[in-house]
């Protein structure tokens, strides 16, 4: 059987299942497959959250803690893809994001080479006859909304060439796939349309954004600073010329659409090609990303639900009966639940749970769900009733956001903002243990890595650093 990985870059749980976002091939595979409506990611930035799906294990146990290009974890033998490239599986992996695509999906494949397998690995995604940020600028909304004094800003930003389109992504898979050997395959496919700055066909943004009657007194940076919002720093200058703030949040749905609609020609190849049938797929987020809530415009800082809760779908061709679960399912149980599936052996320090005892007999399996905030400054505890948040006061977040509290608990109610941690001092010492408990900080310098200056300049350009 084939694995079909889709990952969305900031795919919030809530715009993805919600009817206001136009994602209907994605609801189509919902209505084909498993759909956990209480799933978490163990970190709200990407590389540490791909580290936690690709290896079972929390942030402070595999150490990559934050997204600084001065560290990298080298992938090693355990990685959910180096598995299956290990035991036979084609391996192909195409990212939007440079930086993932030039980093880690270029070392899974060095690992798997490195062990006497010959998997085909896809490398780089660069075509050298366009002109950096060419395919950005095609499709961003900025050349509908934005005035020409933005430009000179936004190609700076975008000749860093961060961000490839959803469509060229699919194009590539298809075309692997169209001329791979007849094996079983490994395709991982993660599309980052959805990471700020949000990216779009012009269609899509004019199906969510409408432009206001009258003519606004203040520029979106005015509105923003005015309501107290963080925003990445980088933003600044987009933000004043920009005239309406409600364009980044129908811009990010845009992307969504836009998004689930090169899924489905995805997978319509895998229907023509006979493929589908035979093919196991899941589809998740890195984390989510926070839209005017908690105090923050934009980013995927702080770990509410806006930021970790994300989607998880799974399609499996020999589960006839479609079936919606409420349980706790984080990242990590991912791998023990396709390595069980797919009868492989499980590595020795995986701390995920195996699915299926949930989706097979509806046994809960979680008691909780836990996520740690990038540099470990915040972390938090999710169960079916409450999230625990505890802030480490002595740790400064080198962006400047500020968290609410240093001990917030919120009962897991619409519209519930009250923090009942002067309520209930011992579910909170309870909660604060098990965060203790659970973080094993690993010694990071062993395996320090540090990047090229060029990897510095793509990340400060995503607001990461």
């Amino acid at each position: 059987m084939n694995l079909l990985l889709i990952t969305i870059d900031c795919g919030r749980q809530d715009h993805i299942y919600d009817k206001k976002t136009e994602t209907p091939n994605i609801d189509a595979l919902r209505e084909e497959g498993i759909v956990f409506t209480n799933a978490f990611s163990q970190a709200s930035t990407t590389y540490p959250s791909f580290f936690s799906l690709f290896l079972s294990q929390y942030v402070s146990t595999h150490g990559f803690t934050h997204q600084d290009p001065n560290y990298y974890k080298k992938v090693d033998g355990n990685f959910l893809p180096v598995l299956f490239g290990k035991s036979g599986w084609e391996l192909a992996m195409f990212s939007g994001f440079d930086l993932l695509q030039d980093v880690l999906i270029r070392d899974i494949g060095n690992c798997v080479r490195g062990s006497g397998s010959i998997p085909v690995l896809e490398e780089m995604l660069k075509d050298e006859s366009e002109k950096p940020g060419f395919l950005i600028k095609k499709i961003h909304p900025q050349s509908s909304f934005l005035p020409n004094k933005i430009k000179a800003h936004w190609n700076r930003i975008i000749n860093l060439r961060s961000k490839t389109a959803a469509e060229k992504i699919t194009e590539k898979a298809i075309d692997w796939l169209s001329n791979r050997r007849d094996r079983s395959f490994f395709l991982w496919t993660h599309f980052f349309d959805s990471h700020e700055f949000y990216a779009a066909p012009r269609k899509w943004i004019k199906r969510y954004y409408k432009k206001p009657k009258t003519k606004k007194s203040r520029n979106a940076y005015q509105e923003a600073t005015e309501r107290g919002f963080w925003f990445p720093r980088h933003f600044e200058e987009y933000l004043k010329n920009l005239k309406d703030l409600d364009i980044l949040p129908a811009s990010y749905q845009a992307s969504l659409s836009y998004i689930d609609e090169q899924i489905g020609r995805l997978i319509e190849y895998l229907k023509i090609s006979s493929e589908y049938e035979k093919t196991f797929i899941i589809l998740t987020a890195d984390h989510g990303e926070n839209l005017m809530e908690n105090g923050m415009l934009c980013g995927h800082y702080k770990l509410f639900d806006q930021t970790t809760k994300i989607p998880l779908i799974i399609k499996d061709p020999d589960l006839g009966v479609p079936v919606e679960l409420s349980c706790l399912a984080q990242h990590i149980d991912v791998m023990p639940t396709v390595l069980e599936r797919f009868e492989l052996s499980f590595p020795e320090n995986m701390q995920g749970k195996n699915l299926w005892p949930c989706i097979r007999d509806r046994r809960e399996v979680n008691e909780f769900a836990f996520a740690e905030h990038d540099r470990l400054c915040q972390k938090t505890v999710r169960s079916p009733k409450w999230q625990y948040l505890w802030a480490d006061p002595g740790i400064e977040h080198p962006h400047g956001i500020v968290f609410e509290s240093d001990l917030l608990l919120n009962r897991i109610e619409p519209g519930d903002a009250k923090n009942y941690a002067p309520d209930y001092p011992l579910l909170c010492k309870e909660f604060r243990s098990l965060i203790q408990g659970l973080s094993r900080m690993q010694n990071e310098s062993k395996e320090e890595k540090a990047l090229s200056e060029k990897w510095k300049q793509r990340l400060m350009a995503l607001g990461y650093l």
